[in-house]
Protein backbone atom coordinates (compact mmCIF):
# COMPACT_ATOMS: atom_id res chain seq x y z
CA UNK A 1 0.00 0.00 0.00
CA UNK A 2 1.30 3.47 -1.16
CA UNK A 3 -0.09 4.85 2.51
CA UNK A 4 0.40 8.38 0.73
CA UNK A 5 -2.55 8.05 -1.72
CA UNK A 6 -4.66 6.37 0.97
CA UNK A 7 -8.19 7.69 0.65
CA UNK A 8 -7.36 9.39 -2.66
CA UNK A 9 -9.95 9.10 -5.66
CA UNK A 10 -8.73 5.53 -7.30
CA UNK A 11 -6.97 4.37 -4.85
CA UNK A 12 -8.00 2.57 -1.35
CA UNK A 13 -10.03 4.16 1.77
CA UNK A 14 -8.58 3.19 5.30
CA UNK A 15 -11.78 1.55 5.77
CA UNK A 16 -11.54 -0.62 2.80
CA UNK A 17 -7.81 -1.63 3.82
CA UNK A 18 -9.36 -2.72 7.18
CA UNK A 19 -11.45 -4.65 5.53
CA UNK A 20 -9.15 -6.23 3.39
CA UNK A 21 -7.13 -6.94 6.54
CA UNK A 22 -10.25 -8.41 8.40
CA UNK A 23 -10.62 -10.65 5.23
CA UNK A 24 -7.22 -12.39 5.44
CA UNK A 25 -5.11 -10.25 3.03
CA UNK A 26 -1.88 -9.65 3.79
CA UNK A 27 -1.50 -5.99 3.67
CA UNK A 28 2.00 -4.27 3.33
CA UNK A 29 4.21 -1.52 2.40
CA UNK A 30 4.68 -0.12 -1.20
CA UNK A 31 6.48 3.08 0.45
CA UNK A 32 4.64 6.24 1.23
CA UNK A 33 5.37 8.38 -2.17
CA UNK A 34 6.44 5.68 -4.69
CA UNK A 35 9.16 7.27 -5.52
CA UNK A 36 10.13 7.04 -9.31
CA UNK A 37 13.46 5.40 -8.73
CA UNK A 38 13.69 4.08 -4.99
CA UNK A 39 17.19 3.21 -6.03
CA UNK A 40 18.01 6.54 -6.38
CA UNK A 41 16.74 8.17 -2.78
CA UNK A 42 19.05 8.77 -0.32
CA UNK A 43 19.65 6.61 2.55
CA UNK A 44 17.57 8.86 4.94
CA UNK A 45 14.68 8.62 2.06
CA UNK A 46 14.62 5.07 1.79
CA UNK A 47 14.05 4.87 5.81
CA UNK A 48 11.28 7.64 6.07
CA UNK A 49 9.75 6.01 2.98
CA UNK A 50 10.06 2.58 4.66
CA UNK A 51 9.03 3.42 8.43
CA UNK A 52 6.40 6.05 7.95
CA UNK A 53 4.29 3.84 5.51
CA UNK A 54 4.75 0.91 8.26
CA UNK A 55 3.44 3.29 11.24
CA UNK A 56 0.84 4.38 9.47
CA UNK A 57 -0.61 0.73 7.85
CA UNK A 58 0.32 -0.70 11.87
CA UNK A 59 -1.73 2.47 12.93
CA UNK A 60 -4.90 1.70 10.43
CA UNK A 61 -4.93 -2.08 10.76
CA UNK A 62 -3.56 -2.21 14.67
CA UNK A 63 -1.15 -4.72 14.31
CA UNK A 64 2.65 -5.18 13.31
CA UNK A 65 3.22 -4.74 9.57
CA UNK A 66 6.28 -6.53 8.40
CA UNK A 67 5.90 -7.11 4.61
CA UNK A 68 7.09 -4.42 1.52
CA UNK A 69 7.20 -4.96 -1.82
CA UNK A 70 9.86 -2.04 -3.52
CA UNK A 71 8.31 0.50 -5.85
CA UNK A 72 8.76 0.39 -9.87
CA UNK A 73 11.51 -2.76 -9.06
CA UNK A 74 13.86 -0.18 -8.29
CA UNK A 75 15.35 -2.70 -6.29
CA UNK A 76 19.22 -2.26 -4.82
CA UNK A 77 20.86 -3.62 -1.15
CA UNK A 78 20.42 -0.15 0.28
CA UNK A 79 16.63 -0.10 -0.62
CA UNK A 80 16.89 -3.76 1.78
CA UNK A 81 19.16 -2.20 4.20
CA UNK A 82 16.65 0.46 4.68
CA UNK A 83 13.85 -2.08 5.13
CA UNK A 84 15.18 -3.84 7.35
CA UNK A 85 16.54 -0.95 9.69
CA UNK A 86 12.61 0.00 9.47
CA UNK A 87 11.67 -2.94 11.07
CA UNK A 88 10.99 -4.80 7.91
CA UNK A 89 10.96 -8.77 7.82
CA UNK A 90 9.70 -9.41 4.33
CA UNK A 91 10.47 -7.50 0.85
CA UNK A 92 9.16 -8.07 -2.41
CA UNK A 93 11.26 -7.26 -5.55
CA UNK A 94 10.39 -7.27 -8.83
CA UNK A 95 13.20 -9.83 -10.17
CA UNK A 96 11.49 -13.22 -11.58
CA UNK A 97 13.69 -15.38 -9.36
CA UNK A 98 12.84 -18.27 -7.52
CA UNK A 99 15.94 -17.83 -4.94
CA UNK A 100 15.51 -15.14 -1.66
CA UNK A 101 18.31 -13.83 0.14
CA UNK A 102 18.63 -12.21 3.45
CA UNK A 103 20.04 -8.30 3.98
CA UNK A 104 20.30 -6.74 7.55
CA UNK A 105 17.21 -9.50 9.22
CA UNK A 106 15.13 -8.86 6.18
CA UNK A 107 14.35 -11.70 3.43
CA UNK A 108 14.37 -10.54 0.15
CA UNK A 109 12.08 -12.43 -2.51
CA UNK A 110 11.89 -12.25 -6.30
CA UNK A 111 8.44 -13.16 -7.87
CA UNK A 112 7.44 -14.25 -11.08
CA UNK A 113 4.46 -11.80 -12.80
CA UNK A 114 1.02 -12.75 -13.93
CA UNK A 115 0.37 -10.71 -15.86
CA UNK A 116 -3.44 -9.48 -17.25
CA UNK A 117 -4.59 -11.32 -19.94
CA UNK A 118 -2.26 -13.69 -19.21
CA UNK A 119 -4.07 -17.66 -19.42
CA UNK A 120 -4.20 -20.19 -16.65
CA UNK A 121 -2.33 -22.83 -18.69
CA UNK A 122 0.79 -19.78 -19.24
CA UNK A 123 0.53 -19.26 -15.33
CA UNK A 124 0.79 -22.65 -14.45
CA UNK A 125 3.67 -22.95 -16.83
CA UNK A 126 5.82 -20.79 -15.05
CA UNK A 127 5.35 -22.83 -11.84
CA UNK A 128 6.19 -25.50 -13.79
CA UNK A 129 8.46 -24.92 -16.62
CA UNK A 130 12.11 -23.86 -16.08
CA UNK A 131 12.20 -22.48 -19.19
CA UNK A 132 9.28 -20.10 -19.29
CA UNK A 133 10.86 -19.21 -16.08
CA UNK A 134 13.94 -18.11 -17.78
CA UNK A 135 12.69 -16.96 -20.14
CA UNK A 136 10.33 -14.09 -18.16
CA UNK A 137 13.92 -14.02 -16.52
CA UNK A 138 15.83 -13.26 -19.42
CA UNK A 139 13.09 -10.65 -20.16
CA UNK A 140 13.44 -8.87 -16.97
CA UNK A 141 17.08 -8.36 -17.09
CA UNK A 142 16.54 -6.52 -20.79
CA UNK A 143 13.81 -4.44 -18.94
CA UNK A 144 16.25 -3.32 -15.88
CA UNK A 145 19.24 -2.62 -18.38
CA UNK A 146 16.28 -0.28 -20.29
CA UNK A 147 15.94 1.09 -16.91
CA UNK A 148 19.52 2.09 -16.65
CA UNK A 149 20.06 3.22 -19.62
CA UNK A 150 17.25 5.53 -20.01
CA UNK A 151 16.67 6.75 -16.94
CA UNK A 152 13.46 9.56 -16.93
CA UNK A 153 13.14 8.65 -20.67
CA UNK A 154 12.37 5.04 -19.93
CA UNK A 155 9.59 6.54 -17.20
CA UNK A 156 8.22 9.17 -19.73
CA UNK A 157 7.56 5.89 -22.33
CA UNK A 158 6.29 3.53 -19.49
CA UNK A 159 4.00 6.37 -18.13
CA UNK A 160 2.38 6.50 -21.92
CA UNK A 161 2.17 3.06 -22.19
CA UNK A 162 0.23 2.44 -19.05
CA UNK A 163 -1.72 5.59 -19.42
CA UNK A 164 -2.85 4.47 -22.79
CA UNK A 165 -3.47 0.60 -21.15
CA UNK A 166 -5.49 1.54 -18.65
CA UNK A 167 -6.94 4.27 -20.59
CA UNK A 168 -11.36 4.08 -20.83
CA UNK A 169 -12.66 2.14 -23.60
CA UNK A 170 -14.56 4.27 -25.54
CA UNK A 171 -18.05 3.81 -26.41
Amino acid sequence: ITTDRLDTPAFLSKSQLRDLHQRGHVLGSHSCSHPLRMSHCAPTQLFDEWSRSRRVLEDILGTAVQTASVPGGFYSPQVGQAAALAGLTQLFTSEPTTRSWTIDRCTVHGRFTVYRGMSAADAAALVSSPLRRARQAGLWTAKKLAKQLGGTAYLNVRERLFRRAYAPASP
